[in-house]
């Protein structure tokens, strides 16, 4: 089973599960995609496409965000299985991909430039925060000391 984007594998957050995938795909895609007879699903190969896409995600966000990113984002799920979909097709078609997916995967790669630069926001919790540069050993002065500035 492949764990939910609040648990971690290897050090990753995983943005989408083998359950997205089936969503996207279909279970008949999926077992063609990731088993030579196209009989089952081979849950490694989905883990490995996952793992690659959660892995760029986070390459893509570490600057701009605290990654991994553990918040629940429709916008980063569906990212993560568009990227983890073009691996799939890549492994299994080599760059016989087709031209749909090829399509989605730019597009999803354009959608993480565009969270890097800023042009789009995800709602965490650490935006809602004040951040400051203040620490338990900087001295606070008090008015009568600065001259009553």
């Amino acid at each position: 089973m492949i764990p939910s984007p609040a648990h971690a594998t290897k050090g990753t957050t995983m943005y989408c599960t083998i359950d997205d995938l089936k969503n996207a795909l279909t279970e008949d895609i999926l077992a063609r995609l990731t088993d030579e007879n196209g009989a089952e699903i081979n849950t490694t190969r989905v883990n490995k496409a996952i793992e690659f896409a959660s892995t760029l995600i986070d390459a893509h966000l570490e600057g701009s965000y605290p990654t991994p990113i553990n918040i629940n984002s429709p916008l980063l799920t569906g990212i993560a299985v568009t990227l983890a979909t073009f691996r799939l097709y890549l492994d299994s078609c080599g760059d016989d991909a087709p031209d749909s997916v090829s399509t989605a995967y730019t597009e999803a790669l354009n959608l993480l430039v565009k969270l890097q630069n800023g042009e789009l926001n995800l709602k965490t919790q650490r935006q809602n925060e004040t951040l400051t540069n203040k620490t338990p050993c900087d001295k606070l002065f008090s008015r009568r000391f600065l001259g009553g500035l």
